[in-house]
């Protein structure tokens, strides 16, 4: 599918029609299937999203029949304030009262191999025969990694895994990442991004300068589309 571009003014309306179209996205599934599946993704830019969502749209969707997963995840404990799922937990989660048994988080305190086993198991038993989620959210590093998959690992775009351990090469940190192969599977992929510090890898990627250098720019293969939510700042049409 063909890149969706959404630029707004600011990061204020960029997280505002972004959450109307996830609000829509869930109310489409929702009218054929059970449950709608997302994947979350950890960073700063989704904190917006997902204090909006929970203040604005508490009333407006069934998230009783929202299953929450995540596209990755920092090996810290769960309240350490670096977890991608901690901070999900406080600011969306919990607001929203979303039950235990709609939430299948990443245990980043496990030892990382043994993590990427149980965690693998937990997609195939959970997403059946189709290993994808309905709706996974990103966001796009200064040095264009996504999920936790960084460029000198870009290789991970295309492992034959849905699930693997990583490594910030920046901070040497572990992280626990879903791979190119469940990400490009997924029904809709959107991108989150905002602020000029995105604008040059933005740039590469949107205007197919240096996109097969960056991870981000290898996701493209979602069967609804990848939709690029971004601000003025981070990018511009050419």
């Amino acid at each position: 599918m063909q890149d969706v571009i959404r630029i707004y003014p600011d990061p204020e309306m960029t997280v505002s029609a972004c959450a109307a179209f996830i609000v829509r996205k869930i109310g489409e599934i929702l009218e054929t299937n059970e449950f709608v599946t997302i994947g979350l993704s950890g960073g700063s830019s989704p904190n917006m999203l997902f204090m909006l969502l929970a203040k604005e749209y508490r009333e407006e969707v069934s998230w009783n029949r929202v299953k929450f997963f995540w596209v990755d995840e920092r090996c810290v404990a769960p309240d350490d304030q670096e977890s991608n799922f901690g901070t999900a937990k406080k600011l969306f989660l919990d607001p929203l009262k979303i039950r235990d048994e709609n939430i299948f988080r990443i245990f980043g305190e496990n030892e990382p191999s043994a993590e990427v086993e149980r965690y693998s198991q937990l997609l195939e038993k959970e997403l059946a025969s189709e290993i994808r989620f309905d709706i996974c959210l990103l966001g796009v590093g200064t040095d264009g990694h996504t999920a936790s998959i960084f460029p000198p690992d870009i290789k991970l775009m295309e492992s034959k895994k849905f699930v693997v351990n990583s490594v910030n090469p920046n901070t040497g940190q572990n992280r626990i990442t879903i791979t190119g192969r469940l990400i490009n599977n997924c029904r809709t992929v959107i991108f989150l991004a905002y602020g000029k510090e995105k604008k040059d890898v933005l740039d590469g990627i949107l205007n197919h300068k240096k996109r097969e250098h960056y991870p981000a720019g290898l996701v493209f293969n979602a069967r609804f589309g990848v939709f690029w939510y971004l601000d003025s700042a981070a990018y511009r049409l050419p």
